[in-house]
């Protein structure tokens, strides 16, 4: 199962753990993956690289297929789930541009005395 998803074994128990994955078990006790048990972890593993907790997996993997009521539930669940996963990436996004504008400005910094060392020029003091 390993080598099938790329999903160390401590992984799979984890999520079995949490109740994302229940894997039957063979008559000596051994866990038995199937076909769904390896798409659910395909699903597992993408909704890991979206950011989300596994609590938060637990929620939509747990969705009825069928049109009932608590289909759409979870829809709105959700939904509300990925607007806040959204917004929080939005929100690093803007900490990254704002670290980004900050190394810009140093490196060009320490390129700028680099480049008076290189053509022995003495170095500029600001006073304060």
């Amino acid at each position: 199962m390993v080598r099938q998803t790329g999903v160390s074994a401590r992984s799979l128990r984890y999520y079995e753990k949490k109740k994302l994955l229940i894997p039957k078990r063979t008559k000596n006790g051994y866990r038995h993956y199937g076909q769904a048990d390896i798409e659910r972890i395909q699903l597992i593993k993408f909704y890991l690289g979206l950011g989300l907790r596994t609590n938060e997996i637990a929620r939509i993997v747990e969705c009825p297929e069928n049109e009932s009521v608590d289909h759409f539930q979870c829809a709105y669940e959700a939904i509300s789930l990925y607007e806040s996963k959204l917004k929080e990436v939005q929100q690093q996004i803007e900490v990254l541009k704002e670290q980004e504008n900050k190394l810009f400005e140093t490196l060009f910094c320490w390129k700028e005395i680099q480049n008076r060392l290189n053509q022995g020029l003495p170095l500029e003091r600001k006073e304060a």
